[in-house]
């Protein structure tokens, strides 16, 4: 939109998530590059991760 300016451009949402949690259970797996979070399921219960940024709950 004209008059609009986006913040951070290309930056995504806050930077690079350090690693991928459970929404369910809780577990914490490592971030993998390239790799969306809600692309891999949990191995404790099969449940699509979040993106978690460490220090952010």
């Amino acid at each position: 939109m004209p008059g609009h300016e986006r913040r951070n451009p290309g930056r995504g949402w806050g930077g690079p998530a350090e690693s991928c949690s459970c929404p369910f259970c809780g577990k914490v797996e490592k971030k993998r590059p390239g790799v969306p979070c809600n692309s891999i399921k949990c191995s404790e219960c099969g449940t699509a991760l979040v993106r978690h940024v460490e220090g952010n709950r």
